[in-house]
């Protein structure tokens, strides 16, 4: 009798399980930005910007490395916390070759955001209302693009809402100077 079946079977649950336990800890699934929500996001960047990028909830990788592909000025990092999502996006990110993003497997609330040019995420209200907090470190003139959700007390730059069945919202925010108010 051969075990590989049933070793193959056990693997899967443990890596499935991994995924639900980050997502019950976290409170979200690893979600992938659709084709549209990367292209529409993609576009609020200049070709030319340069500086350092960093996705915050990168899940498996998609959009972390759309950007450091098409964006070659941009210096790319992206967080998740999920193990297969993160393993994936690795993977991934090495058969691009020299322009890379570089994944770190860690909670995005303790990413070191403050030389940070470009932030991405898609993460849910709550995590939106937290990391709100946490942007205030950037730099003014820093820029924030969100997919789906907004960032509570901040005054989106641009909107652009997709063509797809939830009529989706891409936020692209500008950290302003300091002392500006920054609600809507």
């Amino acid at each position: 009798m051969s075990y590989l079946p049933v070793v193959v079977v056990l693997v899967g649950i443990a890596l499935a399980s991994t995924i639900v336990w980050t997502s019950v800890r976290v409170g979200i699934t690893p979600m992938p930005s659709s084709a549209l929500a990367v292209e529409a996001m993609l576009s609020m960047v200049p070709e030319d910007a340069t500086g350092s990028a960093v996705e915050l909830g990168s899940g498996w990788g998609g959009l972390a490395c759309r950007v450091a592909r098409e964006r070659p000025g941009l210096t790319v990092v992206a967080y998740e916390l999920s193990p297969l999502p993160w393993c994936w996006a690795v993977l991934r990110s090495r058969a691009m070759g020299a322009r890379r993003p570089r994944f770190v497997r860690n909670d995005l609330f303790e990413a070191d955001l403050s030389e940070m040019n470009w932030v991405f995420c898609y993460l849910h209200g709550e995590a939106m209302k937290r990391l709100s907090v946490r942007l205030e470190q950037l730099s003014p003139g820093a820029v924030v693009v969100t997919n789906t959700f907004r960032l509570p007390g901040w005054k989106p730059e641009k909107v652009v809402t997709l063509s797809d069945l939830y009529s989706t919202r891409i936020y692209r925010y500008v950290v302003p100077e300091r002392g500006d108010v920054t609600s809507s």
